[in-house]
């Protein structure tokens, strides 16, 4: 499943505020959009589109709905007119479309409700909202944001319960006694917090009940049904290799943090500005603003890890890579996890950064130059704390110091047999990037 969930509490929303939050409570009958179908298709070459995908059935719900109140209050809200600019918003299985009418009121439409059961994290929930968007909002330029908990690559549920995972596997006996009969549920267990210490987003975690549901990265891709110009991920783990690789023919850019993402997320006071802006988005700019907020923090808030992916260039990466894991092979299995950055607290070690991990390998100089040119035409921007969620002695969080940053992480197969990590590498062997590099034989 997308295991993009936020973690401190990590990351893991009118005239006034009052009618904002009536809006957004309000569920009535569903109020369509309609284009009028005479208006050429020309019409709308210049018209952005926003869909902010927020799935909040989880320990961060408040967070996330702090965050669509702020997106619809702080953002220059357009017109209900069919060539502007549009913001949608899925939340709590309803489409949400906020505008200005005539008189420059904020009003929030509930354009389509959900069954249920299709409220929570699930790939066709998301590709039926999408589908939605694309008949009903016709543009030139797509973008999204998707803002929950993640755990990047991982399957689903694996982040919370990899012994379980490894130890009895998908049995039909284990999944009978403990996982619920909808084939998209997983069994999770939410990471303790601990008190006085900033909240984490974890790709789409939505519990109901005993019962939680997650996307995996394949699903994921498959669920969008339109070429995006970017994907900026509000959860954490998001901004690795194996992500970016499946997503590379879904969207142009991806926006998202290699290590967890604090609770309280990105600015969506000034998130349209930047996304929004003509004549092309700036990426650049939303990544800057994010990182330069939590660099002004102190202790543990002052934790940012960002990167901003060009998929053009992933497949020339995944090239370079392919020939490097192959001519050093041995290398690569005898690499020490304790030599390698790592993105991750507490046991969860299945994110390394890629440069660090390519250091290690003892290519030659012009292999490394090639490259850190390939990884530098792919990574166009990142930024990064000196440490992250750092230990101290009033911080028992076991955060970590970040000493090589390349906005990228990738798995490191070497040693994992001593995790038991049978199920991951059979799962990781199935994604595109291992198909294209063969990191895992």
């Amino acid at each position: 499943m997308m295991n993009f969930m936020k973690t401190y509490q990590v990351r893991q929303t009118a005239i006034t505020i009052a009618l904002i939050a009536a809006a957004l409570s309000f569920v009535g009958c569903d109020l369509a959009f309609h284009r009028h179908k005479t208006i050429p298709d020309i019409f709308y070459s210049d018209r952005k589109v926003l869909i902010l995908y927020s799935v909040g059935e989880n320990n961060i719900a408040t967070e996330l709905k702090r965050d669509i109140d702020e997106l619809i209050r702080y953002t220059s809200l357009h017109t209900n007119d069919e060539q502007a600019d549009a913001i949608l918003i899925y939340t709590g299985g309803r489409i949400l479309y906020p505008y200005r009418n005539l008189y420059g009121q904020t009003i929030v439409d509930t354009l389509k409700t959900f069954p249920y059961e299709k409220k929570f994290a699930l790939a066709n929930t998301m590709n039926e909202v999408l589908n939605y968007v694309k008949d009903n909002f016709p543009a030139d330029e797509y973008g999204m944001i998707f803002s929950s908990h993640a755990t990047g690559y991982l399957p689903a549920g694996y982040y919370s319960n990899s012994k379980v995972y490894e130890q009895q596997g998908n049995s039909p006996r284990y999944r009978k006694a403990d996982i619920c009969s909808h084939p998209e549920s997983v069994p999770f267990k939410e990471k303790e917090h601990i008190p006085g210490t900033p909240m984490t987003r974890s790709i789409g975690q939505a519990i109901s009940g005993r019962e939680a549901y997650e996307m995996q990265i394949e699903d994921f891709a498959q669920a969008i049904p339109m070429k995006l110009k970017y994907i900026v991920f509000d959860c954490c783990l998001v901004s690795g290799i194996e992500t970016a690789y499946q997503l590379r023919d879904k969207t142009e850019y991806i926006v998202a943090s290699p290590a967890e993402v604090l609770a309280d997320g990105m600015d969506y006071k000034s998130m349209v500005r930047f996304l929004h802006n003509r004549p092309y988005a700036d990426l650049k700019g939303l990544c800057s603003n994010y990182f330069e907020h939590y660099n002004r923090l102190e202790g543990a808030y002052r934790s940012a890890t960002i990167a901003l992916t060009d998929c053009s260039a992933l497949e020339e990466l995944a090239s370079v890579c392919r020939n490097l894991f192959e001519k050093y092979r041995n290398n690569l299995d005898s690499i020490s996890p304790d030599d390698v950055q790592q993105y991750y607290s507490y046991d969860y070690h299945w994110f390394y950064d890629l440069l660090s991990i390519v250091e290690n390998l003892g290519c030659t100089s012009e292999e490394m130059d090639e490259f850190k040119a390939a990884l530098d035409r792919c990574v166009i921007y990142k930024a990064a704390t000196e440490t992250f969620l750092a230990s101290r002695p009033d911080n028992p969080y076991p955060g970590f110091v970040i000493s090589t940053y390349c906005g990228l992480s990738m798995y490191l197969p070497a040693h994992q047999g001593a995790y038991g990590n049978s199920y991951l590498e059979s799962y990781y062997r199935e994604l595109a990037w291992n198909k294209a590099t063969a990191l895992v034989k």
